[in-house]
């Protein structure tokens, strides 16, 4: 079992840890595993942190994989500080730690287009700002990034979407952007939004693009 359970999180430090980029903007990495491998055209404006893991999972139930070797979400580079911003209206659902995710919360944004509910995900907090049952508006400080956790060997934030109230049924983040799937849209507090249903902006502000007044 021990063994089992040290086999497990050296898969999950494998999938999450990833070399810092040439660039901190404007860079998305390729998915990981071969049967998500460029399922979702993704484009990231040029002021945006770049991304420098995707969304990946080995097929269900992969006899060779018992362990399921997965990356539930994406990371996107920071420099320490930076602020995390909510997504899409909702309430906090969750703040916590752990000693491999480091600080956490989670935010509940209500249904999808399919009538899903939806939760997003944050890890590796330096600084978490809500507190639990807090609503929350697009585009609100919820955090600031770090590297808390054994799980991130440098500054970023890990993001999740997951459908259907459950933690373990996490999608690809780039379903759900606002403007279409694959095209991370930067969050601007100049622009109308829909609050509903759930659609997207990206969790960081974009350099170039103005987020609060």
């Amino acid at each position: 079992m021990l063994a089992l359970m040290l086999a497990l999180t050296a898969l999950q430090v494998a999938a999450c840890v990833a070399s810092a980029p040439d660039r901190l903007f404007g860079r998305v990495a390729e998915p990981g595993g071969p049967e998500n491998r460029r399922s979702i055209a993704v484009t990231l404006p040029p002021d945006a942190p770049s991304i420098t893991q995707a969304f990946w999972s080995n097929a269900p139930g992969d006899s060779r994989n018992p362990a399921k070797n997965s990356h539930k979400g994406i990371d996107i580079v920071a420099a320490p500080g930076t602020p995390i911003i909510s997504p899409a209206p909702g309430k906090v659902a969750m703040v916590a730690s752990d000693p491999m995710s480091g600080k956490r919360l989670a935010i509940d944004h209500g249904p999808d287009e399919s009538g899903a509910p939806i939760t997003t995900w944050y890890f590796h907090l330096d600084e978490q700002l809500v507190k639990k049952d807090d609503p929350i508006e697009r585009g609100q400080q919820i955090g600031t990034v770090g590297a808390t956790g054994l799980l991130a060997p440098f500054p970023h934030l890990h993001f999740e979407v997951h459908r259907n109230e459950g933690t373990e049924e996490a999608v690809n983040p780039h379903v759900y952007w606002i403007d279409g799937p694959g095209k991370v849209t930067c969050f601007d507090i100049s622009r109308a939004w829909p609050r509903e249903p759930f659609r997207a902006t990206y969790p960081l502000p974009c350099r170039d693009t103005p987020w609060r007044r």
